[in-house]
């Protein structure tokens, strides 16, 4: 799915991960909640570096979350891309 329908398939995941954590809001479902809150937090990784500035510990969760998320994203995309150079090879 190249070009838009990676941007597409981005959005409709970003889309569906706010409506599970919605849901969950709503029907004061906590695991529901807290399941669209990871599957957000996944996709958009933030570390909040105002912490670093005003020098208050910094917890571990987020840093190794980004850094885990960041590592499978560019493991994904090296496969990704060797397999698009082998196809175009092998034709």
């Amino acid at each position: 799915m190249g070009g838009f329908g990676d941007l597409a398939l981005y959005l409709v995941c970003n889309m569906g991960a706010g409506l599970v954590q919605g849901v969950g809001s709503f029907k004061h479902w906590p695991p529901l909640a807290r399941l669209g809150a990871e599957i957000l937090g996944s996709m958009m990784p933030t570390i909040d570096l105002g912490r670093l500035i005003e020098a208050t510990p910094m917890p571990w969760y987020p840093v190794v979350a980004y850094a885990s998320t960041v590592a499978l994203c560019l493991a994904l995309a090296m496969v990704a891309v060797n397999r698009q150079e082998l196809s175009y090879a092998s034709g």
